[in-house]
């Protein structure tokens, strides 16, 4: 639908941008925009984004990453003081047949040491492979201020050819181990990641799970106030009730307070209810991608004595998505306290299969009941979120999505590289 200027009433905000319901990765980009120049707002709706539990442990592996020398060269180029970080060393992977204790603090040769009892057969071979990969991890590990993750390699030989390659006896189990550590650091798995980018997965553990320490600033709230301070539109409104095309290449957001805001460039969160009219109903799901959820809970007397993290797989034969992949983020020190989450497909999380969320928070009780043995006291989630109709976008207005699409992969540096390509994007469509 196209309007003309005078049929709308004045005043139109206008802007060369504009950002709607942005979460971290948003935000991000919309910081990096502003800065280089472009005029921008921010429209929030009030309730859009869920917020975390006070209490309990960050999520794993979602709210941290195993990279944050690389997350503090971003924040410190951005203007930012890097974050306070809290440590995790602790690391368990449960896979269908075996369970595996690791501990980043016992180094290189620890971790040869924790596995060497797990994969008994063909111990000499993968132990050599293992450590020339090793070799280089530590020179990664050490390397002060130095990017480990941001030009991984097209893959010419993957981690898992050249597995196969050494024609080990019960291969299937080290390479499912393999598999399940590169999703976690790198966030690829070991068929999408070239075998010489092997040892950024290991540098990754080596230098353990990182979280924003407690008691640290939201990072949301550090942007959201950062950028008002520069003099940004921010507009927390009830709802967004229509985005229509005006004149040519333009859009204005219609808000609930019958305030309108004219656009250049719509910058929506892949996520959100917003979609281009090019893409399929949400009906048969929206994008293909994945999203952590979170649910929250208490295992009292639980035995471990230290914070510690771990992911448990129950089907190898299954895709690690929904039911059959779970993180966990442990916190015996206050009794038993946990968060655990798992990476969902989006099209579980709207419309009539949004039911399908409650079946997958059950299963995943259950594999912690039952697989890991915990004695659950309390297991609950955060309330969901009401996003309301489906918003199409107007086919003439150009529109970007500041979720690429990170799937096992969504770490805070996952997001932020995001957001620092998507703004270098936005920044030169406006020139």
């Amino acid at each position: 639908m196209r309007y003309e200027e005078a049929a709308l009433p004045s005043p139109v905000e206008k802007h060369q941008v504009v950002f709607l319901n942005p979460d971290l990765a948003g935000l991000f980009t919309a910081y990096l925009t502003h800065r280089a120049g472009a005029d921008i707002a921010v429209i929030q709706e009030m309730g859009r984004h869920r917020e975390r539990k006070e209490g309990y442990p960050s999520p794993f592996p979602a709210a941290g990453t195993f990279h944050p020398t690389d997350v503090d060269a971003m924040a410190v180029e951005a203007g930012f003081p890097p974050p306070t970080w809290e440590r995790v060393p602790r690391l368990k992977l449960y896979l269908p047949d075996r369970a595996i204790d690791l501990n980043s603090d016992n180094g290189p040769g620890g971790l040869l040491l924790a596995l060497a009892p797990v994969f008994p057969h063909s111990r000499s071979i993968w132990t050599h492979w293992l450590q020339e990969r090793l070799k280089k991890a530590e020179e990664l590990a050490s390397g002060e201020g130095e990017s480990r993750t941001g030009a991984l390699r097209t893959v010419e030989v993957s981690v898992a050819e050249s597995i196969e390659k050494l024609n080990l006896f019960d291969a299937e189990s080290l390479l499912l181990f393999l598999d399940m550590l590169s999703i976690l650091v790198v966030g690829r798995g070991i068929v999408q990641l070239d075998v010489q980018d092997f040892p950024v997965v290991l540098a990754g553990f080596l230098t353990g799970w990182h979280m924003p320490a407690r008691g640290e600033r939201d990072w949301r709230m550090i942007l959201r106030r950062r950028m008002q301070k520069e003099g940004v539109v921010w507009r927390d409104i009830e709802s967004i009730t229509a985005v229509q095309s005006f004149g040519r290449r333009m859009s204005v957001v219609r808000c609930s307070d019958d305030s309108l805001v004219k656009s250049r460039i719509l910058a929506v969160p892949m996520s959100d209810r917003f979609r281009h009219p090019t893409e399929r109903p949400p009906i048969h799901g929206i994008s293909g991608a994945i999203r952590w959820e979170c649910w929250y809970g208490r295992a009292r007397g639980h035995g471990e004595e230290e914070p510690v993290v771990g992911i448990l797989r129950r089907d190898a034969k299954r895709p690690p998505i929904n039911d059959n992949l779970a993180a966990f983020h442990l916190h015996p020190d206050v009794d038993g306290v946990f968060t655990v989450a798992a990476p969902v497909e989006e099209r579980y999380l709207v419309g009539e299969e949004g039911a399908r969320l409650y079946t997958i928070a059950s299963r995943t009780r259950f594999l912690l009941r039952e697989h890991l043995g915990w004695n659950l006291d309390e297991f609950e989630s955060t309330p969901g979120e009401q996003p309301g109709p489906d918003i199409v976008l107007p086919g003439t207005a150009p529109s970007v999505s500041y979720a690429e699409g990170p799937l096992w992969g969504d770490d805070v540096l996952t997001r932020l590289r995001a957001a620092d390509r998507l703004s270098r994007r936005i920044v030169s469509r406006l020139k």
